[in-house]
């Protein structure tokens, strides 16, 4: 059995997807998928009203488990019920989530340990298990909240480590091309703008560099009335200082 939440919400087992339209139900899933053990019937019943169960919640989620079981088909025992909740059973493989955050600390162990190109082929593949935006048709605040907001910053992480393999592995073109990009959708992070100092520095064009670090000095200014952090002051000091072959990472 698959089951796929980086993105609009998937089931499917050796006979192909398995459809589940009700839009409730697809909540219902989503939070057992996203809940080890068991999840009390109240916590449930917020989740699948967003916060707003009606009378007889309890009866109808009953109903609705009855019927999510049946969507899973042979896997349908599975989902158990328990002292006051439900459970669904699932191996580590089974959710993308999971395969995802697995592949990521994977990877993220060979760029520290000094194989970036097995991490960045570990990086790859946890990339590409994404869809679209997490939690894509599940209508729930608390878990967009909750779980798709995490989801989401871990995979900038992804990416972020993704470009430190490049820039370790002396990749400077494309990881360079790929931070422009990085910097420009998610200005906030001040990780990208220093491994874009880094690329370019390490590439010759310290001026760049340095150019950079004046475009996110403005923008952290204007937009949140701070200065760069120790991390990017200290990249500026060195390319100042005619360093560009002291890696980032080396004074992380």
């Amino acid at each position: 059995m698959h089951f796929g939440i980086l993105g609009p919400l998937v089931i499917s087992d050796q006979t192909g997807p398995r459809p589940l339209a009700a839009a409730r139900q697809r909540v219902l899933l989503a939070a057992l998928l996203l809940r080890p053990g068991f999840v009390p019937s109240d916590t449930l019943a917020e989740l699948v009203w967003d916060g707003r169960p009606p009378a007889g919640a309890a009866t109808t989620l009953r109903s609705y488990v009855m019927r999510l079981r049946r969507s899973l088909g042979p896997l349908g025992p599975r989902l158990e019920t328990g002292p006051g909740g439900y459970r669904l059973s699932i191996t580590d493989t089974e959710l993308d989530a999971h395969r995802f955050v697995r592949l990521y600390e994977h990877g993220a162990r060979q760029v520290r340990d000094g194989c970036p190109d097995e991490g960045l082929a570990a990086l790859d593949q946890a990339l590409a298990l994404w869809r679209g935006p997490a939690l894509a048709d599940i209508a729930c605040a608390v878990l967009h909240h909750e779980e798709a907001v995490r989801l989401s910053e871990l995979r900038l992480d992804v990416r972020e480590l993704r470009v430190e393999a490049l820039l370790r592995l002396g990749r400077t073109g494309t990881a360079v091309a790929e931070l422009r990009k990085l910097t420009a959708r998610h200005p906030e992070r001040e990780r990208f703008w220093a491994l874009l100092m880094t690329g370019l520095s390490r590439s010759g064009r310290p001026s760049e560099a340095l150019a950079v670090y004046h475009r996110v000095w403005r923008h952290l200014a204007d937009a949140i009335g701070v200065e760069p952090g120790p991390e990017l002051r200290e990249l500026h000091h060195r390319i100042l200082q005619g360093d560009t072959a002291t890696p980032l990472w080396a004074a992380s």
